[in-house]
């Protein structure tokens, strides 16, 4: 597929955007800005491939993050289950950032289709594995390797002529 000029300008912008993103991710201190980051480069990029399943599975990954956090009180208090409780919260983690981690997979993986960059498969997988670990602890180990293999593929793609 050949892009034309302006394909090119989001393609570098959305790269752009989404290595510095993934670097303030990996950087943990700054990871707040990078999640802001990320969803701006998956929508230039988005446009640029004109793939519209990569912005709308990132959306509904936002759109679940935020449910998660409006229903987490509500919920707990129609169910009659203290907040504080172990169970209910790790239950509850399980449920909404695996639903996340697919919406990202599904995005990442749409983004490694039409960029044909290989790293975003990698991301995808990662990204998917540490949203199932996050409950029990130890699943921001492997969304961090997932930020890794992104900000590789953002980087090849800044180099796209």
């Amino acid at each position: 597929m050949e892009l034309s000029q302006s394909q090119k300008e989001l393609i570098e912008s959305g790269a752009s955007w989404g290595e510095t993103g993934s670097f303030l991710i990996l950087t943990i201190v700054l990871s707040t800005i990078g999640s802001i980051l990320i969803p701006i480069a998956m929508y230039r990029l988005s446009k640029a491939y004109e793939n519209k399943a990569i912005w709308i599975n990132t959306f509904y990954a936002i759109l679940t993050v935020v449910a998660s956090i409006v229903l987490f009180i509500p919920l707990a208090f129609f169910l009659g289950i203290s907040v504080s409780s172990d169970i209910f919260i790790i239950a509850y983690l399980f449920v909404f950032s695996t639903i996340t981690g697919w919406f990202l997979r599904r995005a990442y993986n749409e983004l490694k289709i039409s960029s044909g960059i290989e790293d975003f498969g990698e991301t995808a997988r990662w990204i998917l594995i540490g949203a199932m670990l996050y409950a029990v602890g130890i699943g921001f180990i492997f969304i961090w390797i997932a930020h890794y293999y992104a900000r590789r593929g953002f980087k090849k793609l800044e180099n796209i002529q």
